[in-house]
């Protein structure tokens, strides 16, 4: 047997009304829950273990598909954007439990240390060229700071 059709054995036979009612379920995984805590005296926090169930069982499935074999790069990177979100909440759950861990922490930056990037980015030249130097604007040799040729006061007969 394939481990996928022994997983849904055995939520099935969790899910089972008699055996949800013999334990107070309204789920399968209430079921889990009360199992543990009456045969095992251990108490789980199952809301990650359950999403980790539901999105690993996403992912399984869509590696079992046979577009995996995909030959052209496009397509397949279609359809890999199909199971990034599930796989990407099986591994933030997996992170909340422990088990499992960055592969690459010299690549993450703290919060303080992350520069923006894209349209948000700081640019390093200015989008409109200067000639002439800091102060000039636009290259029209008129200096604004008030260390060169004065602008012309609007309004004053000067």
């Amino acid at each position: 047997m394939e481990v996928m059709q022994l997983l849904d054995e055995a939520f099935r036979i969790l899910g089972a009304p008699d055996v949800k009612d013999l334990f107070g379920g309204a789920n399968a995984w209430d079921v889990v829950d009360e199992v543990l805590i009456r045969y095992f005296d251990e108490r789980l926090v199952t809301s990650p273990r359950q999403r980790m169930g539901v999105t690993g069982r996403k992912v399984l499935r869509w590696l079992a598909a046979p577009h995996l074999l995909e030959p052209a790069r496009g397509t397949f990177e279609a359809l890999l954007l199909e199971i990034a979100e599930p796989a990407e909440e099986w591994l933030t759950s997996a992170q909340s439990l422990r088990v499992a861990d960055r592969t690459d922490k010299r690549m993450i930056l703290p919060w303080t240390q992350q520069r923006p990037v894209g349209v948000a980015a700081r640019r390093a030249e200015p989008t409109h060229p200067r000639r002439g130097g800091r102060g000039v604007f636009r290259g029209s040799g008129v200096v604004v700071n008030g260390t060169g040729v004065d602008l012309p006061e609007v309004g004053r007969g000067g």
